[in-house]
C-alpha cells in the first residue's frame, strides 16, 4: 500500500492530469494513471486502488444547490450501502465554490469498506461532479492526503 504521506518518505512528485473532454484539471502524483475516456475523466491510484472521477453535465438553469442536491440524492438512492457521515458542507477551492459530502460503506459487488467523497462545483461547461473512490484502509493512513485532493 502507499503510504504518500508518511514522514519517512519523499513527497510524491506531482503532475497535473487534463481531462480529455471538459478541461477539468487534477493535480496529483506522478505515479497516478490516466484512465479517461470521452465521457469520464478518470485517475487511478496504482497503489491503492483509489479511483477520481468527474463528469461534467449540461443542462438548462442548474445551479450549485440544485446540482449537489440532485447529485447526492443519486447516490443515497443509487448506493444503498453507503452512508453520508455528516452534512454536506460548502468548500472553496481551485475550482471556485462547490458543495463537498463523504459517505462510507460498500459497494454492492464488494465486500472492502470504502470511502466515497463527492464535490459538486460549477464549470463554465456546466455542473460538474468529481468523486473519489478509496479502499478503507488506504483512507485511514491518508485520510488529510486525499481531502487534499478534493478539495
Amino acid at each position: 500500500m502507499s503510504d504518500h504521506l508518511s514522514e519517512s518518505s519523499q513527497p510524491p512528485a506531482w503532475r497535473n492530469f487534463v481531462s480529455p473532454g471538459f478541461g477539468l484539471v487534477l493535480s496529483a502524483p506522478s505515479n497516478y494513471k490516466d484512465e479517461s475516456d470521452q465521457q469520464y475523466f478518470q485517475i487511478v491510484d496504482p497503489d491503492t486502488g483509489a479511483s477520481f472521477t468527474a463528469a461534467v453535465y449540461t443542462g438548462p438553469n442548474m445551479d450549485l444547490h440544485t446540482w449537489a442536491t440532485t447529485r447526492l440524492e443519486g447516490v443515497r438512492a443509487g448506493l444503498p450501502l453507503l452512508r453520508q457521515e455528516a452534512p454536506p458542507e460548502a468548500v472553496t477551492g481551485g475550482f471556485g465554490q462547490g458543495i463537498f459530502a463523504e459517505f462510507i460503506g460498500r459497494f454492492d459487488s464488494e465486500s472492502d469498506p470504502v470511502r466515497y467523497l463527492v464535490l459538486c462545483f460549477l464549470t463554465r461547461a456546466g455542473v460538474a461532479s468529481f468523486t473519489a473512490t478509496i479502499p478503507e484502509t488506504a483512507w485511514l493512513s491518508n485520510a488529510a492526503f486525499y481531502r487534499r485532493l478534493m478539495t
